[in-house]
Formats: structure tokens, sequence, C-alpha cells
């Protein structure tokens, strides 16, 4: 027996040895098979089974081979395990990147911070006796730069965000999700203004910070009201004019009370006026000009009765050069007030007591205290420079009024009957006052006179002596971009009255004032050649009367051939 059972179970080439005959084939490695074995008899004992088919033999050998095991828990395990890993790496993806952009957000703040928003610099003696130090736009930061530490962490990253709109034209920050996606010049104002008014808000609960109209204000809160107010005052509406005007006032409350501080209070006095002017407003507007005239001159009247602004001009220019252009700014001011409400009168009498005003000024060589040359000195030569344009404005006015005045009196001069008085006297206003602003904006750019034969003048940047100083740079932009403006608009109206002489030379002589009109404001006789220096509507109306003129003289040529 034990022979026999060695070669039931001794493995042939990993199989089982032939069973003994009589067997029955088991797995002896099977509990059920050793069941049997043992008892044979058991009810347990499958049946004889029924010869099948060779083709239900196939299909069961198919479904024996092909047919899985119904375990559900690796799948589950699989499914999980695919889960997790998604999860982890998502959350690592998704840290790395809140990580980098939180880095790079504070580190375009830090660069702004310590690089871009420099302080005031060190004032030269040149700087000094111009006072245009008096014109930095100061970011709280003073002479150090970059933010006053007393504001909030939140306050600070708003007013650099401001900072980055201003300056490049787009803002990052804790705002962006209020901000406008608008691109255009008025969807960065609105995002500045946004800014700049959180800022306000969260410094205003800084019990560290005091604003007007308590007093003394701290100096980071009349920074941060100065740029609110500015900001509002270049959107324009009607609504942020107002505000803009509320915000100067308690400025000029605050600013007024100290004597040493009189030039800043007239420069407050200027804006609140222009500021009631947009805002039909005149009579108030004329009350805060003769105010500046008050501050500028220091010469207040012994009585609270109102004053004429008349007769506040002076005889001659105060001796601080930020008083003379702030005295200026106002007349000039006033100027056009009167010209545009018909009080011709009025006007005439304040261009011309301004123009013997500013006339010595302009025409002598000024002299440093010390004896040099003012001209070598780039702060007296922009003084110098500023006088000079609104030289040009109000001759422009002139010409005007005078023009506006002869027709009161008499119809529209005939070619054969000029009106000398009106006309003639309105051309000769008007052509000094386009040369004087291409003067002026030939030397912000150090170009010569004539610039060349269908150039641009507006190609031309401004001088590196300007854009070198961080105090000169944005008077002196100012500067240019005003000269460029009044250039363009003096040659216009020269065009416009020889058009109404109506003698062929004289339609003539308007195309070329017309060319010159649209040269100086950005374009080279050519609609796709427009720079920003002048608004879309002035520039319409310059290339509307180039293009009149051009084709009318064109038609009468054609018809003399």
């Amino acid at each position: 027996m034990l022979r026999q059972a060695r070669c039931v179970f001794s493995p042939v080439s990993g199989r089982l040895a032939t069973p003994v005959r009589g067997r029955i084939q088991l797995s002896p490695t099977s509990i059920y098979a050793r069941r049997l074995a043992t008892n044979p008899n058991s009810p347990e004992t499958p049946a004889p089974a029924t010869p099948k088919s060779d083709k239900q033999q196939s299909e069961a050998a198919l479904n024996e081979d092909y047919s899985p095991h119904e375990n559900y828990v690796k799948p589950v395990q699989y499914t999980l395990s695919v889960f997790r890993k998604l999860v982890f790496y998502s959350s690592a993806l998704t840290v790395s990147l809140a990580t980098l952009a939180f880095l790079g957000f504070e580190g375009a703040h830090l660069w702004v911070e310590n690089r871009s928003m420099t302080g005031l610099p060190k004032e030269n003696e040149d700087d000094e006796l111009w006072g245009w130090g008096n014109e930095w736009e100061g970011w709280t930061g003073g002479n150090k730069g970059g933010t006053d530490p007393v504001l909030s962490w939140r306050a600070r990253h708003a007013l650099r965000s401001a900072w980055m709109a201003q300056h490049w034209g787009t803002g990052s920050g804790y705002l962006a999700a209020a901000s406008s996606t608008n691109p255009s010049p008025q969807g960065d104002l609105d995002l500045i203004e946004a800014f700049l008014a959180q800022t306000v808000e969260l410094a205003s609960s800084n019990p560290k910070l005091t604003f007007p109209p308590e007093s003394p204000a701290s100096s980071a809160a009349i920074d941060l009201l100065s740029l609110h107010a500015s900001a509002l005052e270049r959107i324009g509406t009607r609504q942020s004019l107002a505000k803009a005007r509320e915000t100067y006032q308690l400025l000029w409350k605050e600013s007024s009370g100290d004597a040493q501080r009189h030039v800043e209070s007239a420069r407050l006095a200027v804006k609140i006026g222009d500021l009631s002017s947009r805002l039909r407003q005149g009579d108030l507007a004329v009350d805060w000009w003769t105010k500046a005239i008050e501050y500028s001159t220091l010469s207040f009247p012994s009585s609270d009765q109102q004053v004429d602004p008349l007769s506040l001009i002076p005889q001659t220019l105060p001796p601080s050069p930020p008083s003379q252009r702030t005295l200026v700014s106002a007349l000039v001011s006033l100027s056009a007030y009167y010209s545009m409400n018909g009080m011709l009168e009025k006007a005439l009498q304040v261009e011309e007591k301004t123009l013997k005003l500013l006339y010595p000024a302009i025409t002598s060589n000024a002299k440093e205290p010390h004896g040099q040359d003012a001209s070598k000195l780039p702060g007296s030569r922009l003084h110098e420079l500023f006088l000079q344009h609104r030289y040009s404005v109000l001759n422009a006015h002139l010409a005007e009024v005078l023009y506006g005045r002869s027709l009161d009196k008499s119809s529209i001069p005939k070619p054969s009957q000029p009106n000398v008085d009106g006309a003639y006297a309105s051309h000769v206003h008007l052509h000094l006052a386009a040369t004087s602003s291409e003067k002026v904006a030939n030397a912000l750019t150090s170009t010569p006179k004539n610039h060349g034969e269908g150039a641009s003048p507006v190609a031309q940047p401004l001088a590196s002596i300007y854009t070198s100083s961080p105090i000169l740079l944005r008077p002196a932009s100012t500067l240019l971009r005003n000269a460029r403006r009044s250039a363009a608009e003096s040659w216009n109206l020269a065009g416009l009255l020889y058009e109404l002489e109506g003698r062929d030379e004289d339609k003539r002589k308007a195309l070329e004032c017309f060319e010159r009109a649209v040269q100086w404001a950005g374009g080279n006789t050519s609609i796709e050649d427009v720079k920003s220096d002048v608004v879309e509507k002035e520039w319409e109306g310059y290339w509307k009367n180039y293009t009149r003129a051009k084709q009318r003289l064109t038609e009468k040529s054609g018809n003399h051939h």
C-alpha cells in the first residue's frame, strides 16, 4: 500500500503521477478531495457526470479560463490610492503656486518701497532758491522715500498699489478684485482713486495720524489727501471735482493759519478756484483766485469786504520764484474766466497788466544772487520758461479779446477794409503766442527752432538736464505738454482768422497755420501719427481745419487749370 500511495503522489515534471487504475483523480491538497478519499460513500460524493458534447466542453473550458475572481477590495484600494495621490499633488501644486504668487506680490511691493518710491532729494542751492521742491509729489515717505511706517500693513500696500497704477499703468494689490480691467487712461485713474480712497479710509482710523480739520495735521495725512484730491481732479466728473475741491479746502484751512506756508496756501487757492470754475461757479472761483493773489503778494485786505482782484495786481513780481509762478497762474485763470464769460473789458485789463508785469522778467537775463548765469542752472531756466509760456498764453487770450471787442463795434472785417484794432492786432498777438510757445518747447527739448521739413516737433524728448533731476522731471514734463498744446491752439486760431479774411493769400497762410497746428498737436499731417499731447476732441478740430483748407486750395487750383 505504501508503494502504491507513493506512486500516486510522486511528482513527475511538476505534475501528479498517473493514478492507479480504479482511483478517483483528485488534488491531494484539496480538503474536499481528502474528505472524499477517506469516505467514498459520503452523500457529498458527486453523481457520475453526464457525458457532454465537444461544443459544451469547449464553452465550459472558456468560461473556466476567463471568469475572474470577484474580489472588490483591491479595486477600491486602487481607486482610493489614485484619489489620494491626486489630492496630494494638487495640494502641493496649489501651495507652490500660492507661495510663488505671494513672493512675487511682496517682492514687487518691496521693490517699489525701497527702489522706486524715491524720497525728496536734498535740495541744492539752485533748487532751494527757485522752489521746485514745493511741487514735489510726496507719498508719505518724506525725504527717505517709500511709505510712512506709521501706516498699517494694508494701508501701505494700497498706497504702493496706487503708485504702481499711476507709474506702470496697472495696479496690483489686495484691492485688485475691486478694480477695473479697462486698460484705458480713464480706467487707470479710477483704479488709482480706488486705491487712494482705501488708503485714506484705513489711515483715518489710525490713532497715530491726525487729519484735517484737526490741527496740526500729520505730514502723511496731508500727502494722502493731496494725492487723493489730485486723482479726483484728473477723473474730471462733476462728482469727483466736487470731492476734490472739498479736500483741497480742508488742506487750505490747515495751511492758511501758518504764515510760513503762504505759498502753499496760494497754490491751493488757485486749485480751488480752477475747480470752482469747472463746476460753473464763477463767483466762487473769482473769490478763490483773489485769495491766491493776496497770499502770493502778501497784500491782505484790512477788512473782510469783497475786493476787486484787478486792484490787487502788483506793479512788479514778488521776490520769491514760487510766489511768482503762483501769482501768474492765478492771473491766467482769471483772464480765461473773464474772456469765456463775455467780460471782455475786465479780461483786457487783466491781460494788459499781467503782460506788463511779465515783460521785464522774460526779456532780461535773470541773474542769480551770486552772479552766475541763471540760464546755466536747470531750476532757474525752468522758472524762466514757465513765465515765458504764461506770457504766450496771455497773448493768445488778448488776441481773442481784441477780436471779440472789434465784433461788438462792427461786423467781421472785410478783405478790403481790415479792422486794425481787431483782426490785425489779433494776428500780431497770436503769432507772438505761437512762436513763444514753440521757443519754450524747443528749449525744453534742446532742439533748434527749425525742426525740419515735415517732421513732427513732438518727437523730441525732454532734455537730459530735466530728466536726470527727480525734482524737475515732473514740472518740466507738464510744462512741455502745455507748451505744445498752446502752440497748436495758437496756430489753429491764427488759421481761422486768416480764413475769415477771405483773400487767396490769406487762405494759403491759413493752410500753413493749420499745418503747424497739426504738427504741434502730434501728427505729421497724418491722422495715423497722433500722439497723446492733446485730447482727441482738439485733434479732430485741428485735422478738420487742415483738410478743409487744403481741399479748398486744391479745388481752386484745379479750376484755374
